[in-house]
């Protein structure tokens, strides 16, 4: 009797956990911006562009500088714009900027610098002295999500999101990636497009997006939109008209055309 008294007890505490674990899921989730602008803990000031809605708290860095944010967010929106070779994005996107890790935890439910929600059109990023997560990438995710679609292999969305800011810890792309591959640190393509998320982000995010560069410059846009609906192995030989092995010679022998010299880089993980 004990033991079973027992096996029930745990059976119910784990379907507690998996209650919890669902509200948790529908809290945070891909929140909806007038769930955010409603969130517990949270009052908001709010600027207009002419294409997005920016969201700061009173008396942060990002309200001292709303107006340089503001036009560098519209300046981001048109580079994406050209990026992705449409004349224009009809959909009305929501830019929640926070102060702190903690503040973003508190609005999403977990920690990063930042994040993209293409399904409700929002992304949040913070900006302080210390971090600063503006600029294209949360706000490609959106954008290309929406004039793409929202079916993508992870590689090619991390991918075209980075290579729209062209920088990584201040790195140009293309230095740190030959910086990466002198130093026999860059992951090799299959494993990149295979399993993406088991490599360290210092070093997956920047080679993705060198890549998803390096496809957009030899091959065009249109190619790179073809992988972004199936971006598999097999799909990168049919698309592309080369095996990984081929592709991979080819694009590193494009690397060693940029400058590493003055790269110094912490392969430590960085908090995202």
């Amino acid at each position: 009797m004990l033991i079973k008294n027992f096996r029930n007890f745990l059976f119910s505490i784990s379907l507690l956990l998996a209650f919890l674990t669902i509200a948790a899921s529908c809290c945070f989730a891909s929140p909806s911006a007038d769930k955010l602008l409603k969130r517990k803990g949270f009052v908001w000031k709010s600027a207009a562009t002419g294409h997005l809605r920016l969201h700061f708290e009173p008396g942060t860095l990002a309200e001292n500088r709303i107006e340089e944010l503001k036009r560098f967010q519209e300046i981001a929106y048109a580079k994406n714009l050209k990026l992705l070779k449409v004349s224009d994005y009809s959909f009305q996107t929501d830019i929640f900027i926070v102060a702190s890790r903690e503040r973003m935890k508190q609005l999403i439910g977990r920690e990063t610098n930042g994040v993209a929600y293409p399904g409700t059109k929002v992304l949040c990023f913070i900006f302080s002295e210390k971090i600063d997560a503006s600029g294209s990438h949360e706000l490609m995710h959106v954008m290309a999500g929406n004039v793409w679609g929202l079916k993508f292999k992870r590689w090619i969305n991390e991918g075209f999101a980075t290579y729209a800011d062209d920088i990584w810890y201040g790195c140009k792309l293309s230095d740190l990636n030959k910086y990466l591959l002198q130093e026999k640190r860059l992951i090799p393509l299959e494993k990149l497009i295979k399993d993406f998320s088991d490599h360290s982000d210092m070093i997956s995010y920047p080679e993705a997006g060198r890549f998803v560069k390096y496809i957009y410059e030899q091959y065009g846009v249109e190619k790179v939109k073809e992988l972004w609906k199936s971006g598999t192995i097999k799909d990168l030989k049919r698309v592309l008209g080369k095996d990984i092995l081929t592709l991979e010679k080819d694009w590193h022998s494009k690397l060693l055309e940029a400058d590493a010299t003055k790269i110094k880089y912490d392969f430590s993980p960085k908090k995202k």
